[in-house]
């Protein structure tokens, strides 16, 4: 094998991923996405052979630039997946409507992130775990503090019911039924029982 073309990445970024079109109805057949700022990034899209960039665009990071969706998603139910978006957990319906889960930016203003789990078992539960930071100032001293929120959701009622807070060195895991809830903190597991 050989080499036919070499593409940049955009941006003249070193570092970049390459998503393929699943669909033959799109325009482009690739994208070549790289990070330009914390939340965003920046995609050619190429067609054809030898390829031909048609076309750029900003995204947000973790965005598929093919079907708009993070990578991140869940399939909570048949018609419904769950994702966060700008740090909000958020519903997509098949038919595309958007809403928030919960309206609580779980990290704050100060960056952070989250990441999520389902259930196997009915009823569904997810489990969300995010981290975050406090800036504290008073004028003469400036400090950063990371925090750490994991929140378990029933999914049928979007309601948290159950919530666990702490520093950001932390890590969670929920059981496949969904009745358990073990963290990893400060060289200890923790299993929390779910209602």
């Amino acid at each position: 094998m050989h080499a036919e073309q070499t593409i940049p990445c955009p941006n003249t970024s070193k570092t970049c991923g390459i998503s393929v079109a699943q669909s033959s109805t799109v325009v482009s057949d690739f994208a070549s996405c790289s990070s330009s700022y914390p939340s965003q990034q920046v995609c050619d899209f190429y067609t054809g052979w030898p390829p031909t960039k048609v076309r750029q665009a900003a995204l947000p990071v973790g965005e598929d630039p093919f079907t708009h969706i993070a990578s991140s998603v869940w399939q909570v139910s048949p018609d419904e997946k769950w994702l966060f978006e700008s740090n909000h957990l958020t519903s997509v319906k098949a038919d595309g409507t958007r809403s928030l889960v919960n309206a609580t930016n779980f990290v704050g203003h100060n960056g952070g992130g989250c990441n999520g789990q389902l259930s196997d078992a009915s009823p569904r539960r997810f489990l969300a775990s995010c981290v975050g930071t406090h800036w504290y100032s008073d004028g003469m001293f400036d400090a950063i503090f990371g925090f750490s929120r994991t929140l378990l959701f029933d999914v049928s009622t979007k309601s948290i019911i159950g919530r666990v807070d702490g520093n950001a060195f932390i890590s969670s895991a929920l059981s496949p039924s969904g009745r358990k809830i073990a963290i990893l903190k400060g060289g200890k597991v923790r299993l929390y029982d779910a209602p």
